[in-house]
């Protein structure tokens, strides 16, 4: 019963939102392009900032950040030797990587993390207790992934057909990156950013993230045929999937002083399926774009299925006083 509600309450509505999208660009010519120009350039900054703002800096989130970054250097590692044993060429090799390190954190993960804290069991009455804390928490994990994957990640997936310098010059173009600068500035010098006229601008775009992210996914859904029988691609995603939980169970552990629901959401976050931005980075340099839409959009189906038990394991081993 705990899986089914999991389901029907944190799963269903992010695919009947991706469905919506698959729905809409069967019916009319969108321009996806100019939908995640908006995402990247307005919504997701907006979120950030709003995000940041409202959240407490102590050092158990910059613990959290550490737990992140040794994440994807498991998952890098992991890939390193997969390549090898495999025989992958370097194109492959770094498309392998990308794919398996960086996750769809901005897309599933916030909106996975919204729902499950403001539904039951999480919810006491008409107040949602657990809420802000656990977005805040995921917000230290966005930051760290939506940084990386838009450097590293950027860098992984041109390799070889890009200079150092033009690496650079493409991660200055990111507006994330001025956010959290801007961000950090403004709750240095204690500004009341949340009573000028353009916080509710903030809030407003902060809040369609989730909706307008997942129609997106839904509309590249659509764009994309899929194949059932590519073990290269299978293999991406049980790295993704199965051992990303095993790896973060591991952190967890070791570490040994995460609250639980740090824990629980560390745990969600390292079973989010692979990032978009995988795609769109390996088109924009052909390094195995069938590939990296595969692993992508292939990885988001079977997460319905993998996240749900991932949901469920982290209630269970790490639960959290209820009233």
């Amino acid at each position: 019963m705990e899986i089914i509600h999991i389901l029907v309450y944190n799963m269903l509505p992010l695919i009947g939102i991706a469905a919506l999208g698959y729905w809409l660009d069967s019916m009319f010519p969108i321009d996806v392009k100019s939908l995640t120009k908006l995402t990247f350039y307005i919504i997701l900054p907006s979120f950030i900032f709003r995000s940041i703002f409202l959240m407490p800096f102590d050092t158990g989130m910059m613990v959290l950040f550490a737990a992140g970054a040794l994440l994807f250097l498991l998952h890098s590692l992991f890939a390193t030797g997969i390549a090898k044993l495999r025989g992958y060429d370097s194109g492959m090799r770094e498309a392998f990587r990308v794919g398996t390190m960086f996750s769809n954190c901005g897309n599933v993960g916030v909106s996975m993390i919204t729902l499950i804290y403001s539904n039951p069991p999480f919810i006491k009455g008409p107040e949602a207790p657990y809420h802000d804390a656990a977005m805040a928490a995921i917000t230290v994990l966005l930051i760290l992934m939506n940084v990386s994957v838009n450097t590293i990640g950027l860098y992984l997936a041109g390799k070889g057909r890009m200079t150092a310098r033009d690496a650079m010059l493409m991660v200055l173009h990111m507006p994330t990156l001025y956010v959290i600068f801007g961000v950090v500035f403004c709750k240095w010098l204690a500004l009341p950013v949340d009573t000028w006229f353009v916080w509710p601008m903030l809030s407003m775009a902060a809040k369609s993230l989730p909706f307008i992210a997942m129609v997106t996914l839904g509309i590249q859904l659509h764009r994309t045929t899929l194949t059932w029988f590519n073990p290269d691609v299978w293999l991406a995603i049980f790295t993704r999937l199965i051992l990303g939980p095993l790896f973060a169970l591991a952190i967890i552990y070791a570490y040994g002083r995460f609250d639980p629901l740090t824990s629980q959401v560390f745990l969600i976050f390292s079973a989010v399926p692979s990032a978009v931005n995988s795609v769109m980075f390996a088109v924009d340099f052909d390094n195995y774009p069938g590939y990296a839409t595969q692993v992508v959009m292939l990885g988001f189906v079977m997460s319905c299925f993998t996240l749900t038990t991932v949901i469920y394991l982290a209630r269970f081993l790490f639960p959290i006083p209820m009233w």
